[in-house]
Protein backbone atom coordinates (compact mmCIF):
# COMPACT_ATOMS: atom_id res chain seq x y z
CA UNK A 1 0.00 0.00 0.00
CA UNK A 2 1.04 3.69 -0.99
CA UNK A 3 2.71 5.51 1.89
CA UNK A 4 0.09 8.54 2.64
CA UNK A 5 1.35 11.38 4.03
CA UNK A 6 -1.10 14.80 4.51
CA UNK A 7 -0.53 17.96 4.80
CA UNK A 8 -3.02 19.85 6.72
CA UNK A 9 -3.38 23.74 6.35
CA UNK A 10 -4.60 26.24 8.29
CA UNK A 11 -4.01 30.39 9.47
CA UNK A 12 -4.42 31.65 12.83
CA UNK A 13 -7.86 33.61 11.96
CA UNK A 14 -9.72 32.81 15.30
CA UNK A 15 -9.71 29.30 16.25
CA UNK A 16 -12.95 28.31 14.00
CA UNK A 17 -9.63 27.12 11.59
CA UNK A 18 -6.60 25.86 13.76
CA UNK A 19 -8.90 23.82 15.90
CA UNK A 20 -10.58 21.51 13.93
CA UNK A 21 -7.36 20.72 12.10
CA UNK A 22 -5.54 20.10 15.05
CA UNK A 23 -8.88 17.40 16.41
CA UNK A 24 -8.81 15.93 12.91
CA UNK A 25 -5.45 15.38 12.68
CA UNK A 26 -5.48 13.46 16.49
CA UNK A 27 -8.03 11.56 14.92
CA UNK A 28 -6.42 10.83 11.32
CA UNK A 29 -3.83 9.56 13.73
CA UNK A 30 -5.61 7.15 15.65
CA UNK A 31 -7.16 5.94 11.97
CA UNK A 32 -4.37 5.28 10.23
CA UNK A 33 -2.48 3.79 13.33
CA UNK A 34 -5.63 1.53 13.95
CA UNK A 35 -6.25 0.61 10.56
CA UNK A 36 -2.33 0.06 9.59
CA UNK A 37 -2.04 2.72 7.27
CA UNK A 38 1.52 3.65 6.56
CA UNK A 39 1.72 7.33 6.97
CA UNK A 40 1.69 10.64 8.83
CA UNK A 41 -0.48 14.08 9.40
CA UNK A 42 1.62 17.26 9.10
CA UNK A 43 -0.53 20.43 10.53
CA UNK A 44 1.08 23.89 8.81
CA UNK A 45 0.65 27.69 8.78
CA UNK A 46 -0.22 27.60 5.03
CA UNK A 47 1.74 31.21 4.99
CA UNK A 48 5.46 30.99 5.45
CA UNK A 49 7.22 32.45 8.39
CA UNK A 50 8.96 35.39 6.19
CA UNK A 51 5.70 36.54 4.65
CA UNK A 52 5.09 39.12 6.93
CA UNK A 53 2.54 40.97 5.45
CA UNK A 54 0.27 38.15 4.27
CA UNK A 55 0.37 37.14 8.14
CA UNK A 56 -0.10 40.87 9.03
CA UNK A 57 -3.13 41.38 6.44
CA UNK A 58 -4.98 37.91 7.10
CA UNK A 59 -4.57 37.24 10.49
CA UNK A 60 -3.62 40.07 13.11
CA UNK A 61 -5.65 42.28 10.39
CA UNK A 62 -8.74 39.59 11.34
CA UNK A 63 -8.33 39.51 14.65
CA UNK A 64 -8.25 43.42 14.75
CA UNK A 65 -11.06 44.38 12.34
CA UNK A 66 -13.57 42.04 13.45
CA UNK A 67 -13.23 42.35 17.28
CA UNK A 68 -13.01 46.33 17.09
CA UNK A 69 -13.36 47.86 13.45
CA UNK A 70 -16.28 45.17 12.51
CA UNK A 71 -17.19 48.19 9.72
CA UNK A 72 -14.33 47.95 7.93
CA UNK A 73 -14.12 44.03 8.00
CA UNK A 74 -17.85 44.06 6.62
CA UNK A 75 -16.56 46.00 3.76
CA UNK A 76 -13.70 43.81 2.95
CA UNK A 77 -16.26 40.47 3.01
CA UNK A 78 -18.66 42.77 1.09
CA UNK A 79 -16.39 43.94 -1.95
CA UNK A 80 -14.32 40.62 -2.06
CA UNK A 81 -17.83 39.11 -3.25
CA UNK A 82 -17.33 40.60 -6.41
CA UNK A 83 -15.14 37.87 -8.56
CA UNK A 84 -12.59 40.75 -10.54
CA UNK A 85 -11.77 41.44 -6.49
CA UNK A 86 -11.83 38.03 -5.21
CA UNK A 87 -9.33 36.92 -7.92
CA UNK A 88 -6.90 39.79 -7.35
CA UNK A 89 -6.69 38.68 -3.40
CA UNK A 90 -6.16 35.29 -4.54
CA UNK A 91 -3.34 36.30 -7.23
CA UNK A 92 -1.92 38.23 -3.95
CA UNK A 93 -2.48 35.25 -1.71
CA UNK A 94 -0.13 33.13 -4.13
CA UNK A 95 2.74 35.21 -5.15
CA UNK A 96 4.96 33.74 -2.40
CA UNK A 97 2.57 31.20 -0.86
CA UNK A 98 2.56 28.78 -4.24
CA UNK A 99 6.31 28.03 -3.86
CA UNK A 100 6.50 27.96 0.09
CA UNK A 101 3.93 25.07 -0.48
CA UNK A 102 5.36 23.69 -3.17
CA UNK A 103 8.60 22.92 -0.91
CA UNK A 104 6.93 21.48 1.53
CA UNK A 105 5.12 19.48 -0.18
CA UNK A 106 8.04 17.93 -2.15
CA UNK A 107 10.37 17.71 1.30
CA UNK A 108 7.60 16.20 3.29
CA UNK A 109 6.70 13.43 0.20
CA UNK A 110 3.22 14.91 0.72
CA UNK A 111 0.58 12.59 -1.23
CA UNK A 112 -2.56 14.51 -0.01
CA UNK A 113 -3.23 18.12 0.89
CA UNK A 114 -6.41 19.43 3.23
CA UNK A 115 -6.68 22.73 3.88
CA UNK A 116 -8.85 24.29 6.76
CA UNK A 117 -9.02 28.16 5.37
CA UNK A 118 -9.75 29.55 2.07
CA UNK A 119 -6.72 31.72 1.40
CA UNK A 120 -4.26 28.92 1.48
CA UNK A 121 -6.41 26.09 -1.21
CA UNK A 122 -5.84 28.05 -4.46
CA UNK A 123 -2.29 28.18 -3.64
CA UNK A 124 -2.08 24.82 -2.55
CA UNK A 125 -3.74 23.62 -5.87
CA UNK A 126 -1.68 25.58 -8.28
CA UNK A 127 1.63 23.85 -5.99
CA UNK A 128 -0.03 20.02 -6.35
CA UNK A 129 -0.73 21.06 -10.17
CA UNK A 130 3.11 22.36 -10.27
CA UNK A 131 4.14 19.32 -9.11
CA UNK A 132 2.12 17.35 -11.64
CA UNK A 133 3.10 18.44 -14.67
CA UNK A 134 7.03 18.16 -12.99
CA UNK A 135 6.61 14.70 -12.09
CA UNK A 136 3.18 13.43 -12.83
CA UNK A 137 2.53 12.73 -8.95
CA UNK A 138 -1.36 14.01 -8.67
CA UNK A 139 -1.95 15.00 -5.20
CA UNK A 140 -5.64 15.49 -4.77
CA UNK A 141 -6.65 18.79 -2.46
CA UNK A 142 -10.11 18.78 0.05
CA UNK A 143 -11.37 22.02 1.07
CA UNK A 144 -13.03 21.51 4.34
CA UNK A 145 -15.34 24.58 4.51
CA UNK A 146 -15.41 25.39 8.13
CA UNK A 147 -18.03 28.17 8.34
CA UNK A 148 -20.91 25.90 8.98
CA UNK A 149 -23.69 27.53 7.27
CA UNK A 150 -22.79 30.94 5.56
CA UNK A 151 -19.49 30.47 3.30
CA UNK A 152 -18.23 32.98 1.34
CA UNK A 153 -17.54 32.46 -2.23
CA UNK A 154 -14.16 32.50 -1.19
CA UNK A 155 -14.21 28.79 -0.13
CA UNK A 156 -15.13 27.90 -3.65
CA UNK A 157 -12.30 29.11 -5.55
CA UNK A 158 -10.91 25.54 -6.34
CA UNK A 159 -13.77 24.09 -7.75
CA UNK A 160 -12.60 21.09 -8.66
CA UNK A 161 -11.50 19.86 -4.97
CA UNK A 162 -13.56 17.45 -2.90
CA UNK A 163 -15.52 19.35 -0.25
CA UNK A 164 -16.36 18.97 3.33
CA UNK A 165 -19.00 20.80 4.16
CA UNK A 166 -21.10 21.04 7.83
CA UNK A 167 -24.15 21.37 7.37
CA UNK A 168 -27.23 20.50 4.55
CA UNK A 169 -27.68 23.74 4.06
CA UNK A 170 -24.62 24.96 2.90
CA UNK A 171 -24.37 21.28 0.91
CA UNK A 172 -27.59 22.08 -1.35
CA UNK A 173 -26.07 25.71 -1.57
CA UNK A 174 -23.19 24.53 -3.89
CA UNK A 175 -25.19 22.21 -5.76
CA UNK A 176 -28.17 24.29 -6.47
CA UNK A 177 -25.87 27.60 -7.63
CA UNK A 178 -23.07 25.07 -9.05
CA UNK A 179 -20.36 26.88 -7.41
CA UNK A 180 -18.22 23.69 -8.02
CA UNK A 181 -17.29 21.54 -10.71
CA UNK A 182 -19.76 18.85 -11.47
CA UNK A 183 -17.72 15.86 -10.64
CA UNK A 184 -16.45 17.15 -7.49
CA UNK A 185 -17.06 15.29 -4.46
CA UNK A 186 -19.21 16.73 -1.46
CA UNK A 187 -20.25 15.66 1.58
CA UNK A 188 -22.07 17.09 4.48
CA UNK A 189 -20.48 15.92 7.60
CA UNK A 190 -20.97 16.66 11.91
CA UNK A 191 -19.15 19.80 12.98
CA UNK A 192 -15.75 18.52 14.40
CA UNK A 193 -15.38 19.46 17.90
CA UNK A 194 -13.61 17.59 20.76
CA UNK A 195 -15.25 14.28 22.36
CA UNK A 196 -15.04 16.49 25.71
CA UNK A 197 -18.25 18.23 24.77
CA UNK A 198 -21.37 16.42 26.01
CA UNK A 199 -23.88 16.74 28.24
CA UNK A 200 -22.89 16.72 31.52
CA UNK A 201 -24.90 14.58 34.43
CA UNK A 202 -26.10 16.43 37.59
CA UNK A 203 -23.20 14.60 39.70
CA UNK A 204 -20.56 15.32 37.21
CA UNK A 205 -21.29 19.46 37.37
CA UNK A 206 -21.04 19.22 41.17
CA UNK A 207 -17.79 17.15 40.67
CA UNK A 208 -16.32 20.09 38.42
CA UNK A 209 -17.56 23.39 40.31
CA UNK A 210 -16.18 21.43 43.53
CA UNK A 211 -12.79 20.65 41.40
CA UNK A 212 -12.42 24.61 40.21
CA UNK A 213 -13.99 26.15 42.84
CA UNK A 214 -13.97 24.63 46.31
CA UNK A 215 -11.54 27.16 47.48
CA UNK A 216 -13.13 30.23 46.17
CA UNK A 217 -15.87 30.58 49.79
CA UNK A 218 -17.57 33.31 47.19
CA UNK A 219 -18.64 30.84 44.93
CA UNK A 220 -22.21 29.96 45.72
CA UNK A 221 -22.95 26.55 44.54
CA UNK A 222 -26.68 26.89 45.11
CA UNK A 223 -26.71 29.43 42.82
CA UNK A 224 -26.65 29.40 38.86
CA UNK A 225 -23.74 30.18 36.96
CA UNK A 226 -23.72 32.31 33.64
CA UNK A 227 -20.78 32.31 31.69
CA UNK A 228 -19.38 34.74 29.09
CA UNK A 229 -16.78 33.77 26.78
CA UNK A 230 -15.55 34.86 23.36
CA UNK A 231 -12.81 32.75 22.46
CA UNK A 232 -8.98 34.15 22.56
CA UNK A 233 -9.27 37.27 21.33
CA UNK A 234 -12.51 37.85 24.34
CA UNK A 235 -15.64 39.20 23.37
CA UNK A 236 -17.21 42.49 22.43
CA UNK A 237 -19.18 44.58 24.66
CA UNK A 238 -17.73 42.83 28.14
CA UNK A 239 -16.89 45.82 29.95
CA UNK A 240 -20.32 47.07 29.59
CA UNK A 241 -21.63 43.12 30.75
CA UNK A 242 -19.04 43.05 33.54
CA UNK A 243 -20.78 46.49 34.96
CA UNK A 244 -24.30 44.86 34.51
CA UNK A 245 -22.90 41.94 36.17
CA UNK A 246 -21.61 43.71 39.54
CA UNK A 247 -25.51 44.86 40.28
CA UNK A 248 -26.66 41.26 40.33
CA UNK A 249 -26.05 38.96 43.31
CA UNK A 250 -27.94 35.89 42.65
CA UNK A 251 -26.03 34.43 40.15
CA UNK A 252 -21.62 33.07 39.82
CA UNK A 253 -20.54 34.50 36.85
CA UNK A 254 -17.23 33.46 34.94
CA UNK A 255 -15.80 35.90 32.98
CA UNK A 256 -12.93 34.92 30.35
CA UNK A 257 -11.20 37.50 28.83
CA UNK A 258 -9.27 36.06 26.38
CA UNK A 259 -5.46 36.93 25.62
CA UNK A 260 -5.20 40.41 25.65
CA UNK A 261 -3.84 41.40 29.34
CA UNK A 262 -4.86 44.62 29.28
CA UNK A 263 -8.67 43.50 29.22
CA UNK A 264 -8.20 41.16 32.08
CA UNK A 265 -6.67 44.10 34.47
CA UNK A 266 -9.82 46.42 33.50
CA UNK A 267 -12.37 44.14 34.24
CA UNK A 268 -10.63 43.03 37.10
CA UNK A 269 -10.86 46.67 37.97
CA UNK A 270 -14.90 47.19 37.60
CA UNK A 271 -15.27 44.28 39.37
CA UNK A 272 -12.89 45.55 42.58
CA UNK A 273 -14.60 49.09 42.24
CA UNK A 274 -17.88 47.44 42.63
CA UNK A 275 -16.41 45.47 45.39
CA UNK A 276 -18.05 42.23 43.45
CA UNK A 277 -17.45 38.63 45.23
CA UNK A 278 -19.44 36.86 42.42
CA UNK A 279 -17.69 37.07 39.50
CA UNK A 280 -14.36 35.08 38.67
CA UNK A 281 -12.23 36.57 35.79
CA UNK A 282 -9.61 34.53 33.81
CA UNK A 283 -7.25 35.48 30.68
CA UNK A 284 -7.30 31.98 28.68
CA UNK A 285 -8.18 28.45 29.72
CA UNK A 286 -7.48 25.33 28.62
CA UNK A 287 -10.85 23.75 30.16
CA UNK A 288 -13.28 25.30 28.78
CA UNK A 289 -15.17 22.56 28.54
CA UNK A 290 -15.61 22.13 32.25
CA UNK A 291 -17.16 25.61 32.27
CA UNK A 292 -19.47 25.35 29.50
CA UNK A 293 -20.55 22.10 31.75
CA UNK A 294 -21.05 23.94 34.69
CA UNK A 295 -22.35 26.69 33.04
CA UNK A 296 -26.33 27.18 33.42
CA UNK A 297 -26.18 29.58 29.86
CA UNK A 298 -23.16 30.47 27.93
CA UNK A 299 -23.08 33.97 26.87
CA UNK A 300 -20.66 34.08 23.80
CA UNK A 301 -19.98 35.64 20.40
CA UNK A 302 -21.59 33.49 17.16
CA UNK A 303 -18.16 31.80 16.36
CA UNK A 304 -18.74 28.46 14.89
CA UNK A 305 -16.27 27.14 17.13
CA UNK A 306 -17.74 27.94 20.62
CA UNK A 307 -21.17 28.12 19.30
CA UNK A 308 -20.99 24.62 18.62
CA UNK A 309 -18.99 23.48 21.49
CA UNK A 310 -21.85 25.15 23.71
CA UNK A 311 -24.49 23.82 21.60
CA UNK A 312 -22.71 20.24 22.18
CA UNK A 313 -23.31 20.67 25.97
CA UNK A 314 -27.11 21.26 25.65
CA UNK A 315 -26.48 24.61 27.01
CA UNK A 316 -28.62 27.66 26.56
CA UNK A 317 -26.89 30.40 24.87
CA UNK A 318 -26.78 34.40 24.08
CA UNK A 319 -25.17 35.36 21.24
CA UNK A 320 -24.35 38.93 21.90
CA UNK A 321 -22.40 40.10 18.85
CA UNK A 322 -21.39 38.20 15.11
CA UNK A 323 -19.55 39.24 12.08
CA UNK A 324 -20.95 39.97 9.52
CA UNK A 325 -21.69 37.50 6.65
CA UNK A 326 -20.03 34.16 7.79
CA UNK A 327 -21.43 33.95 11.30
CA UNK A 328 -24.57 35.27 10.50
CA UNK A 329 -26.11 31.67 9.58
CA UNK A 330 -24.78 30.85 12.57
CA UNK A 331 -27.24 33.14 14.86
CA UNK A 332 -30.18 32.21 12.52
CA UNK A 333 -29.25 28.13 13.32
CA UNK A 334 -29.60 29.03 16.86
CA UNK A 335 -32.74 30.81 16.48
CA UNK A 336 -34.24 28.44 14.76
CA UNK A 337 -33.48 25.34 16.88
CA UNK A 338 -34.70 27.30 19.67
CA UNK A 339 -30.87 27.13 21.67
CA UNK A 340 -31.28 30.01 22.57
CA UNK A 341 -31.43 33.88 21.51
CA UNK A 342 -29.17 37.23 19.42
CA UNK A 343 -29.51 39.89 22.18
CA UNK A 344 -26.78 42.84 22.18
CA UNK A 345 -27.87 45.21 24.65
CA UNK A 346 -26.42 44.00 28.23
CA UNK A 347 -29.26 45.25 30.30
CA UNK A 348 -31.42 43.09 28.00
CA UNK A 349 -29.28 40.11 28.45
CA UNK A 350 -29.77 40.39 32.16
CA UNK A 351 -33.50 40.30 31.71
CA UNK A 352 -33.07 37.24 30.00
CA UNK A 353 -30.73 35.40 32.20
CA UNK A 354 -33.54 36.55 35.23
CA UNK A 355 -35.78 34.59 32.94
CA UNK A 356 -34.01 31.05 32.67
CA UNK A 357 -35.76 28.43 34.64
CA UNK A 358 -35.34 24.90 35.14
CA UNK A 359 -32.48 24.72 32.61
CA UNK A 360 -31.23 21.55 33.97
CA UNK A 361 -34.23 20.24 31.50
CA UNK A 362 -31.57 20.58 28.88
CA UNK A 363 -28.86 18.58 29.48
CA UNK A 364 -30.82 15.01 29.73
CA UNK A 365 -30.01 14.32 26.11
CA UNK A 366 -27.36 10.62 26.24
CA UNK A 367 -24.00 11.26 25.14
CA UNK A 368 -22.86 9.53 22.20
CA UNK A 369 -19.18 9.83 21.51
CA UNK A 370 -18.51 11.24 18.24
CA UNK A 371 -16.98 9.13 15.37
CA UNK A 372 -14.93 10.90 12.49
CA UNK A 373 -14.96 7.57 10.50
CA UNK A 374 -16.91 8.64 8.08
CA UNK A 375 -15.21 11.95 7.09
CA UNK A 376 -11.69 10.51 7.30
CA UNK A 377 -12.71 7.93 4.99
CA UNK A 378 -14.06 10.64 2.58
CA UNK A 379 -10.65 12.61 2.60
CA UNK A 380 -8.78 8.99 2.31
CA UNK A 381 -10.93 7.65 -0.60
CA UNK A 382 -10.03 8.62 -3.97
Amino acid sequence: MEKRNFLFLYLNTGSGHLSPSKILKTEFEIFMNKNNVDGSVTLLNGFAEYQKIAHTFFEDGYRYTSLYLQGAYSFFYDITTIPSILNFVKFCCGLRTVSFLKKIIIKNNITDVVSFHFAVTPSASKACKKIFLETGKKIPVTQVITDPFTAHPAWYLVPNAKFVVFSKQIKEKIIKEKLIDENAKIENFDFIIGNKFYPPSKDEIFELKTKHFSNFSNYDFTKKTILVVGGGDGLKGMYKLVKEFCSIKDFNFIVICGKVKKRLEKVNKIIKKNNSKNIFVYDYVNFISDFIKISDCVITKAGANIMMEVLACKKPIIVSNYIHGQEKGNVEHIIKSRAGWFIQSPKKIIQKILSLKNVEDIITEKFEKRDYERLIKFIVDR
